[in-house]
C-alpha cells in the first residue's frame, strides 16, 4: 500500500498513512477494478486494520440478502471467493456469528407462493459502524481530504430490504427522492452513492447519503449533529 503524509479520515492522526478502498476492492470483479478508478481515502494502519472484519461482514451479508444480489452476475462470481476467505482459521469465529444469525422464515415468493427460507439477521451495530467510516471516508474524500468530519455527529442507518413492505414503502417515500439525484461515484452496476448536504457548515454537516450495491440493494445514512436533535433525541 502506498504510504502518503496525510490525515487518517477516522481517527484523524497526522501522518503516515495507507490508502483505503471504499468499498474495498475485493468487492470487484478485476474487469470493473480495471475500468473504474476506484475510490481511496487516507486512513491510518492502525485504523485500517481494526475494521477489516466489518468488510468482510458487508460482503457477506449482500450475498445473502435478497434474490437479487444472490443472483447478481458479481455477487456469483464473489461466492467462492468469499468461501475461501470464510476458511481461513483467522476469521472461525466470524463464522460462527454469521451461522447464529441465520434463521428460517416464511417469505412469499413473486408468483404468490410461500416458502421457508434462510434469512440473515442484520448485525446493525457492525453495519452502523461499517457505514458511519465509510460516510466519514467520502466525507474527506469530498473536502479533497483536508478535512475530517467531526466526532460528536450521530448516524442513523436505514436498511429498506430488512423491513416488511409498509416501512419499506415509507423509507423510499422520505428518501427515495435521493435516487433522482445523478450518483456521485458510479461503478457500473457493482457500486454506487449520492450524497446531499442540507446546510453550508462542513464540519457539523446535516446530510443523507445513499449507498447501492448490485443494482438492487439501498443502504440509507442520515447524518445530524446536536443542534439538530429534538428534545427526544429525535431527528427534526
Amino acid at each position: 500500500m502506498t504510504r502518503l503524509k496525510r490525515t487518517c479520515y477516522i481517527c484523524g492522526t497526522k501522518g503516515e498513512v495507507t490508502k483505503d478502498h471504499i468499498p474495498p476492492r475485493r468487492f470487484y470483479p478485476q474487469d470493473i477494478q480495471n475500468k473504474y478508478q476506484l475510490i481511496t481515502v487516507s486512513c491510518c494502519k492502525k485504523c485500517h486494520e481494526q475494521f477489516s472484519e466489518d468488510d468482510h461482514y458487508l460482503r457477506t451479508v449482500l450475498n445473502a440478502l435478497t434474490d437479487e444480489t444472490v443472483n447478481h452476475p458479481v455477487a456469483i462470481e464473489n461466492r467462492e471467493s468469499i468461501k475461501r476467505a470464510l476458511e481461513k482459521p483467522e476469521l472461525a469465529s466470524f463464522c460462527a456469528e454469521i451461522a447464529k444469525s441465520m434463521v428460517r422464515v416464511w417469505r412469499q415468493s413473486k408468483g404468490g407462493i410461500w416458502i421457508r427460507r434462510y434469512r440473515l439477521m442484520l448485525d446493525y451495530p457492525k453495519l452502523y459502524n461499517l457505514f458511519s467510516r465509510y460516510v466519514r471516508g467520502l466525507f474527506h474524500r469530498e473536502r479533497d481530504h483536508k478535512k475530517v468530519m467531526d466526532s460528536d455527529v450521530h448516524f442513523a442507518l436505514l436498511v429498506p430490504d430488512d423491513y416488511g413492505r409498509e416501512r419499506r414503502e415509507t423509507i423510499y417515500q422520505h428518501l427515495g427522492f435521493m435516487l433522482e439525484y445523478d450518483p456521485v461515484v458510479k461503478h457500473g452496476d457493482v457500486f454506487e452513492y449520492r450524497s446531499l448536504y442540507f446546510n453550508d457548515n462542513i464540519t457539523h454537516p446535516h446530510s443523507a447519503w445513499q449507498f447501492r450495491f448490485y443494482d438492487a440493494h439501498d443502504f440509507f445514512v442520515l447524518v445530524y449533529s446536536n443542534e439538530y436533535k429534538g428534545p427526544d433525541g429525535q431527528l427534526n
